[in-house]
This record gives structure tokens, C-alpha cells and sequence, in this order.
């Protein structure tokens, strides 16, 4: 590598100065000796002196804001920037420095982004001033533009008023500048207190971009060799995907790997010009560099760039128009590189731009057509050619934008891309086997997976439905053994649990679209969490295990969270704890952080099971998908699910689940949530007794359903509050059956004749204050270009209980009857009932329909609080007969 010294105008030849004046075009009348030897100065040239300097205050007054400001070199700074610099343009190309600094008027003030002048031959003059506002004298480095100016000249006045040049530039051979560098540099020096004003000239056929930095001699040199590094590093790796590709094809004798292995060393060759690299180290120190090797290698580049379309691609088998189209870009290449070599660079040279963009286009709309066409590899050239076509665009759009190309975005654009191009390009052809073969695979264990969850997922559904249509069937018939309360009770035990499948079903689907609902509510942390630990440990006991509570942190009072969802994530971590466990011990552990107004709640459910194999840790979370690991003896397996959909939930709470899991040693699941900290619990409605004395009233409901089981089912429903009921089978028959005096509207939402969204619009135009209530088994879905400004007032889903739909009517009604503090409850031979938190774990085991708990739940209520026999005797008694309104009736009952 060259050093990087300075070298001052002053230790510099006469001939040299001349030399490089007549490489940059100057008269050899306005280069001179930098004179060494003291001089005594006659009084008359005294007064020649001074007279010349009043004379150029006189200009610099008159001039006014025509040129730069003066740039202040700090001494700690690395580098400045010339943000204002004076602008002159040198129309004909006449102008000498003498008669430039003589008309400083006639300079224009410009600003730093207005640099960019684009493809202009004409020769710029720029005036800048530089001052040292420091006590010493420093050293300072100019770096003038990019790479690729032809001409840059700087001149500055010496003590005797006569002015010396330093030329630098591609016009310029490496040995001959002031400093050698990929940029043109030149080495300035200011006395304490010095105030320099500089001229530069600068003339180029390629975009001139004329932008100024001010550099510190070592900082520069780090700058460099950082710079020099990094390309360095590109390079070497572009010039070994091109060698490589080579290899390959004296091997294979594919032309592809021909074409693009010349490509790949063509744009290294390219790339070494447009950072400089090559004209400071590889092209000879005592030669110019000739500007038009910058369109013969671009020429060249898109040359095999083209060849290697066509053969890659094949397209002769996409349309022998789009071989004619490469072929016909290939002969405007050629005839742009040799008119830019011979004869106008400038409108050559933008012909050749165009017209690599166009093959650019060609190739990235091959490169879809191809892959889309089932060429899996080409998406990989689709990727390519997108990132180096996007890099070009940049480029050019720099230019016309005024960018600085020496930037961050211009400078690495193209090599980044062309990194990414590189090796990309080199595996197409090879990963097509590799992608076919994979995704076939991944097909193979996709089906395998849904096909074992159907048949498992059949046996599921297929098992309650048998005892509801049995127990319907027997009842229909009549039986000595089953009386209706009996089946009644089977009937909707059954229902629950089908129910609960396919909630997990509606869940997995809304996971896999991502639309998983998640509602936070208030909640009182404290009990809430002691009833989750209570149905934790009565669960561990029914499969044999112990159970164990770590606590620490915050335990906040009350939080904002949606504990119905997290409630299910929990079971679900229980429940898959406890299947693959037995005689073992599951642990709780809990933690709280305290955030800005919010709480983080760490939680950790560990068993002491199985574990999980390595192969299946990163699969386990994928729906349809089971481990290798059998459940514990005497435990059905999941359906696959479960998993899937705590993981979605977590993650819609605002954190994420894990697992770690050693084989034989249990597993460890752990997630953390996000909820609002809040000071106290909004005041609540009171409870609805279903089964309080109706009030007489004159309340018109209106229901719209066309199912006729279920209208017949909330009609009784209904008019068992004593409310008159409006039927209509679907939207227009609402319609014709509006009467003034109903007060509420309840309607399905997907009906053949008017859906319910026609039914609000309607009683929006005919009664604005009727509330309408959605009830759908899906999520409200409005049709396109419905009333943004027109919603329900509730939306329920199907199955409602009788319970929400008395809570329902309370809120709309205002049937404060139905919800009386006073109501007695149902009646009851049970003397003694239990407190608040037992009772809260028994209304949640009632909710999910656990009846094995619920079991256990009485037999230990029965063994630690014999005043609660009666209560315990008559919850077992329920539990037996799947009888869930006596279950509720009993929970109703304890907490009045």
C-alpha cells in the first residue's frame, strides 16, 4: 500500500506544477514558484500591497452574501463540512484564476445539497473560505467530491499575491497529486489566527457532485483504512463467487455459471473503480486513468448479466419475446459503450443507464414469470435481481436527486447488494431439488398430523354426541330406569363438554388467522389467584400427584387482565401437566414486577413427568401436533390443541410462552403477562336470580331467528320473564312485523332473508333508541360498505345460558326485579354452606364442567368442615347425576 503523506504546495517542483497545470487544461502563465528566500519589500510595493488589500475589502463589502461564510476549523474535530460555498459556472471555459478572483460578485451562494450539478461538462468554480481560530497552527486535509472527477485544481494566494495550483483528479496520474487518495485531496495549512480564502476548479464528464469535507490528517487516514477494509472484504468475496462460478463450469460446462462468474469479476473490476481502489493501487502511479473504462465495464456487466437471464431462465420456453428483447438491450449496450468511448460520453453514457435498467426489468420479470411457472430457484433470482436492480436505481437516483454518491446509502448500496446477489445466485440452481423435496416432506408431516387430529378429534365429538342422542332417544321412547330430569341432566352434561371441544376447535382457527380475542376486565388478583391454585391442587390429586406454590414479588390487589383467557392458558398448562404425570408432583411458581402503572406477571407450571424428547421442544407448539412421549397411565392424550392455543393467548396478552424439558425429568413451562395496575374494582351489578318471581309488565321484545328449535328455545326463555315476544324468521319479516312499542331487538346475525345487520339499519331508521343485540355463534362480520356509524348495543355468542340473558334484559330493561338484593334464594336443605373462596372454586369446576373435581372438591369440603356435611352430601349428589342447574342453584345459594 502507497503511504498517505502530505506534501505542501510549497516543497513541490516548478515542474511539477507545471506538469499537472497542463494535465488539467491551465495556461502555465498562472503557475509559479513558491519563492523560500526572504525578499525586501520596497516602500512602493508597500503601497501596492496595501492598496490591493483595501481594494478587496472593497469588493468583499460590495460582493456582500455572494459567497461562502467562513468556515471555523476547530482543532478537535475530525471532520467539517462546507455547508456554503460561492458558485461560479465557467460558461465557455475561458476563465483564469486571475480573472475569477477578481469578480467575486459574480459567484452565487449555495448550499451543501445543492452540490450535485449532474452531467455537466462545463468547468465549475467554487470560493470558500477557511479560517483558524486557535493558537497554533494545524494541518487540515480537503476532499473534494468522488472518485470519478476528471479535473480538480485548487488554487491559493501566497504571501506576494501570486497564485499557486495544486491539480488532482482522474486527468491527474497518482504519483503527480498533493496527496495520493481515491478522492481528490488536498493539504492545507493554517497559521494562528489565519483567515484563507480558496479557490477550486473543477471539470468532469461524469456527475459532479462537488461537496467539501475538511478532515484532520489521522482521522482521515482512519476514515480510509476502515473504508479500505470494508471494501476490501466485499470485494473478496465478489471475486470468489466469480471464481467459484467458474470452477463450476469448467466442471459442469453449464453456461449459466460462465456467465455469471464473468458477471461477478467484471463488477468487482467496476466496483474498485467507483470506490478508488483501483486507481490507487492497481492502475500504474505515472498514468491518468481513463475515464471510459466506466462504461465499457458497465457494458460488459450487462452483458453477461443478459446471457445469464437467457440461459438460466430458459426463456425461449417463457416467450421467445423476451429473448428478443434481451438480445435487442445487448446491441444497445454495445453500441452505448462505443459511443461513450468514441464520440459524446455524457448521452451515451445515459443511454447505456436506461438501458441497464430495462434489462434489470427484463430479468426480475422473467425471474416472477419463471418462478410462478414452478421454477422454485428462480425466486431466489427473483430476490437477487430485486436487490441489485433496487441498489442501481438508487444510484442513478442519487445523481438526479443531488445525494452525496460518498454517503452511506449511495457508497454501499451496489456491493451490498451485489453481496447479496452473489451466493444467492450460485445455490438456485441446486436448492430447487433441496426446496421440492422439503416442502414435500413438510406436506407429508402436515397431513399426518391433521389426519391423526381428525381421527382423534372424531372419537371426541363423537363421544358426547352418542349420549345426547341416545339419552333423546330414550326419553322420546320412554324408560323404566331414565326419568327426564335423569336424561335432561345427561343431555346437558354431554352439551357442556361438546361445547367445550368446540370452543378449542373456534379457538384453534382464530389462532391460526390471528384472531384470538382477548378482553381485559377488572379482577381481584388475590382470591382469583387462590382459586387457581386451589383447582391446580385438587386437579394434581385426582391424577395422583402432589402439588406445590412458589410466591414471589408483587401480588397486586386488583388488576385489569382478561383472567377468563388466562384462566384457560393455566388449565391448559394443568391439564398437560397433570396427563403426562403420575405419583409425581406439579409446582406453581408465581412473580410479579411492577412496571409504570403495570404489572408483569411471571408464571411457571412444572411437573415431574416424563419430559419432552429434543426432536419435539421446537414442534409441541404447533396445532395438530403431539409429542413422542405417551401421557401417564390412565390419561387420554390431548387433541393437539392445547398447546397452540396458550401460546396464541399469551402472546395476545402481550407476552410469550416457553418450555425446557429433559427427558425423564419433567418439563417447565413458563410465560409472562401484562396486566394495568388499578386502585380499586368498579362497583358491580347485582347477581340475576334466573329463578326470581317474574314482574307482570307490558315489555315487547323482538326476536329474529330462523332457526326454529332455537326461536322456539328463546321465546320460552323469554316469556318465562313475562316479556311479549315478536317473532320473525329473518330481516324483511322483522320488517313487516315492527311495532312502536318494542323495546328490544334480539337477532341472529347470518340469515337468508335479511341478515341481522339489516335488521339494525332498519330499527336505526325506525327507532334510534331501541337497542338491537346480536346473538351469533361467529363474530360480528358487517358487509361491505355497511354504516361505520351503526353497531349493536351487545353481541352475544350461541349457546347463551338463561343466566345472560336475565343479565341481558336487567341492562336493556331495566327489569331491576330480576336482580333484587332481596330475592330468597331457591330452597334448600342445607344448613351450613362453606365460604366465599371455596365457593368461588366451585362455581369455576361447575363453569368447566369438571365433575370428577367437583367430587373430590365435596369429599374433602365433607373431611375439613363437618358443619358443611349437608352442603358437601347435596353438591356429591348433583356431581353424580350431571345435574348442573342443581350445581348452580347450590353455588347461588352458598353466596347469598
Amino acid at each position: 500500500m502507497r503511504p498517505v503523506s502530505p506534501r505542501p504546495c510549497g516543497s513541490a517542483s516548478v515542474a511539477r506544477r507545471a506538469s499537472c497545470a497542463a494535465a488539467c487544461g491551465m495556461r502555465p502563465a498562472t503557475v509559479h514558484r513558491c519563492s523560500k528566500a526572504p525578499r525586501t519589500m520596497p516602500a512602493e510595493a508597500r503601497f501596492r500591497r496595501v492598496w490591493r488589500a483595501l481594494c478587496l475589502c472593497g469588493l468583499l463589502l460590495m460582493a456582500g452574501g455572494a459567497w461562502a461564510e467562513v468556515l471555523e476549523v476547530r482543532e478537535e474535530a475530525a471532520f467539517q463540512l462546507l455547508e456554503r460555498i460561492g458558485l461560479r459556472i465557467d460558461e465557455d471555459g475561458s476563465l483564469d484564476i486571475a480573472a475569477v478572483a477578481a469578480a467575486p460578485e459574480r459567484f452565487v451562494e449555495v448550499a451543501a445539497q445543492e452540490l450535485s450539478q449532474g452531467f455537466d461538462p462545463r468547468p465549475r468554480w467554487l470560493r470558500f473560505s477557511l479560517r483558524n481560530p486557535g493558537p497554533a497552527p494545524i494541518e487540515r486535509w480537503l476532499e473534494v467530491g468522488h472518485t470519478r472527477l476528471e479535473s480538480v485544481q485548487l488554487f491559493t494566494q501566497a504571501g506576494d499575491g501570486q497564485w499557486q495550483v495544486q491539480a488532482s483528479g482522474l486527468a491527474v496520474p497518482m504519483a503527480l497529486r498533493p496527496l495520493p487518495g481515491p478522492t481528490a485531496l488536498f493539504p492545507i495549512a493554517l497559521q494562528p489566527g489565519e483567515t484563507r480564502v480558496l479557490y477550486l476548479r473543477v471539470q468532469s464528464r461524469s456527475a459532479q457532485y462537488l461537496g467539501m469535507r475538511v478532515w484532520e490528517p489521522m482521522a482521515y487516514r482512519d476514515r480510509q483504512s476502515r473504508f479500505e477494509n470494508l471494501r476490501s472484504m466485499g470485494q473478496g468475496g465478489i471475486i470468489l463467487a466469480g471464481l467459484l462460478s467458474l470452477l463450476i463450469f469448467i466442471q459442469l460446462r453449464n453456461m449459466p455459471y460462465l456467465y455469471f462468474g464473468l458477471e461477478m469479476l467484471l463488477i468487482s473490476a467496476f466496483e474498485a473503480i467507483i470506490g478508488g481502489l483501483a486507481q490507487q493501487y492497481a492502475w500504474p502511479g505515472t498514468w491518468p486513468f481513463p475515464i471510459v473504462l466506466v462504461p465499457l465495464l458497465g457494458a460488459a456487466i450487462m452483458i453477461m448479466h443478459c446471457q445469464f437471464v437467457r440461459t438460466f431462465l430458459d426463456l425461449r420456453r417463457l416467450g421467445r419475446g423476451w429473448d428478443r428483447l434481451l438480445l435487442g438491450v445487448i446491441g444497445v449496450v454495445v453500441v452505448a459503450a462505443l459511443g461513450a468511448s468514441l464520440h459524446h460520453y455524457i448521452f451515451w453514457l445515459q443511454v447505456l443507464s436506461l438501458t441497464s435498467l430495462v434489462a434489470l426489468a427484463v430479468g426480475i420479470i422473467t425471474s416472477y414469470l419463471a418462478w410462478r411457472g414452478g421454477n422454485a430457484s428462480a425466486g431466489l433470482t427473483l430476490i437477487s435481481f430485486g436487490a441489485f436492480g433496487a441498489s442501481v436505481v438508487i444510484r442513478q437516483a442519487g445523481l438526479y436527486l443531488g445525494l452525496d454518491p460518498t454517503g452511506p446509502l449511495l457508497a454501499s448500496a451496489w456491493p451490498l447488494a451485489v453481496l447479496v446477489m452473489a451466493p444467492l445466485i450460485l445455490i438456485a440452481i441446486t436448492t430447487r431439488t433441496q426446496q421440492l423435496s422439503a416442502a414435500l416432506a413438510v406436506e407429508r408431516e402436515a397431513n399426518r398430523a391433521k389426519t391423526t387430529f381428525l381421527a382423534h378429534m372424531s372419537h371426541e365429538l363423537r363421544t358426547p354426541l352418542n349420549t345426547i342422542i341416545g339419552f333423546a332417544q330414550l326419553l322420546q321412547r320412554g324408560s323404566r330406569r331414565l326419568g327426564p330430569e335423569e336424561g335432561a341432566r345427561a343431555i346437558e352434561g354431554s352439551g357442556r363438554h361438546l361445547l367445550h371441544l368446540i370452543d378449542e376447535l373456534l379457538d384453534a382457527a382464530r389462532a391460526e388467522i390471528g384472531q384470538l380475542e382477548v378482553a381485559a376486565t377488572p379482577l381481584a388478583f388475590r382470591p382469583w389467584l387462590a382459586e387457581m391454585v386451589e383447582v391446580a391442587r385438587l386437579q394434581a390429586e385426582a391424577a395422583g400427584n402432589g402439588f406445590s406454590l412458589e410466591e414471589h414479588g408483587v401480588v397486586p390487589e386488583y388488576v385489569s387482565i382478561d383472567s377468563r383467557r388466562l384462566r384457560q392458558v393455566l388449565d391448559n398448562l394443568f391439564s398437560n401437566a397433570n396427563r403426562h404425570t403420575r405419583d409425581g408432583r406439579i409446582a406453581l411458581r408465581y412473580r410479579g414486577e411492577k412496571l409504570d402503572g403495570l404489572v408483569r406477571l411471571f408464571f411457571e407450571v412444572e411437573d415431574s413427568g416424563g419430559g419432552i424428547a429434543a426432536g419435539d421442544l421446537a414442534r409441541i407448539f404447533e396445532p395438530f401436533v403431539r409429542g413422542a412421549n405417551q401421557p401417564a397411565e390412565g390419561s387420554r392424550a390431548g387433541v393437539g390443541l392445547g398447546l397452540a392455543i396458550a401460546r396464541q393467548l399469551v402472546r395476545c396478552m402481550g407476552g410469550e410462552l416457553s418450555v425446557a424439558s429433559t427427558p425423564g425429568q419433567g418439563s417447565a413451562f413458563r410465560f409472562h403477562v401484562v396486566g394495568e395496575l388499578l386502585t380499586e374494582l368498579p362497583a358491580e351489578p347485582a347477581a340475576v336470580d334466573v329463578d326470581a318471581p317474574r314482574p307482570q309488565g307490558d315489555r315487547v321484545v323482538m326476536l329474529v331467528e330462523d332457526d326454529p328449535d332455537l326461536r322456539l328455545l328463546l321465546a320460552e326463555q323469554l316469556e318465562r320473564h313475562r316479556l311479549r315476544v315478536v317473532i320473525a324468521v329473518d330481516g324483511r319479516d322483522a320488517a313487516l312485523q315492527w311495532r312502536d312499542d318494542i323495546a328490544l331487538v334480539i337477532t341472529d346475525q347470518f340469515m337468508d332473508g335479511g341478515d341481522g345487520w339489516s335488521v339494525l339499519q332498519m330499527v336505526a331508521e325506525r327507532s334510534p333508541a331501541t337497542p338491537v343485540v346480536l346473538l351469533s355463534a361467529a363474530a360480528p362480520l358487517a358487509p361491505e360498505g355497511f354504516a361505520s356509524h351503526l353497531s349493536f348495543a351487545a353481541c352475544l355468542r350461541k349457546p347463551i345460558s338463561e343466566t345472560e340473558l336475565a343479565a341481558l334484559l336487567v341492562r336493556f330493561l331495566g327489569l331491576q326485579d330480576l336482580a333484587s338484593p332481596g330475592s330468597e334464594p331457591p330452597a334448600s336443605d342445607v344448613a351450613a354452606r362453606p365460604d366465599a373462596a371455596r365457593l368461588a372454586i366451585l362455581a369455576n369446576l361447575v363453569e368447566t364442567g369438571q365433575v370428577t373435581l367437583i367430587e373430590k372438591w365435596a369429599h374433602d369440603l365433607a373431611a375439613e368442615q363437618p358443619l358443611c356435611i349437608g352442603f358437601a352430601d347435596a353438591v356429591l349428589q348433583a356431581a353424580l347425576t350431571l345435574d348442573f342447574p342443581r350445581l348452580a342453584e347450590l353455588v347461588g345459594a352458598g353466596e347469598g
